[in-house]
């Protein structure tokens, strides 16, 4: 069964992580950098999680898989971003919204979501909306991560 997550992050010095993982292997990224001293702690997170057995085994093949399928995902994000428009509370637990329609056969798909404080809680229907609103453009933008040599 593979795992794919595309993942976007803002972290306390404003700067940008945003990936895909295939089975936790982290094979393409992106990092836009904040305008503050670096602080790598989470102000917020946004993934979308994909299990199955159908699903892409490399990044390459991933990266593509998501972008066939962006009308349902892109859909998705502004569903999920209706449904929590008064914003989510603050936590340690996230949210986690699993609505979309026309999932492929033998694949589970999730959007998981969460905020450390109550101003990017408040935030959160804009983000998801963004996401979605520029879907392709994220996914395009990501750039092959190389293996650190030990």
């Amino acid at each position: 069964m593979s795992k794919v997550v595309f993942y976007r992050q803002l972290r306390m010095d404003g700067g940008y992580r945003t990936g895909l993982e295939v089975d936790e292997e982290t094979g393409y990224g992106l990092f836009e950098e904040g305008e503050t001293d670096d602080d790598p702690r989470l102000r917020w997170f946004v993934d979308l999680r994909c299990v199955g057995s159908k699903l892409p085994k490399s990044a390459r093949l991933a990266r593509a898989w998501l972008l066939k399928n962006s009308p349902m995902i892109v859909d998705g994000f502004a569903r999920c971003s209706q449904e929590v428009r008064a914003g989510i509370d603050p936590d340690l637990y996230a949210i986690s919204w699993a609505e979309f329609k026309d999932v492929p056969e033998d694949v589970q798909m999730r959007i998981v979501l969460t905020a450390a404080r109550r101003a990017d809680a408040i935030g959160m229907p804009e983000v998801l909306a963004y996401i979605g609103s520029n879907w392709e453009r994220l996914v395009r933008m990501l750039k092959p991560v190389r293996a650190a040599r030990s």
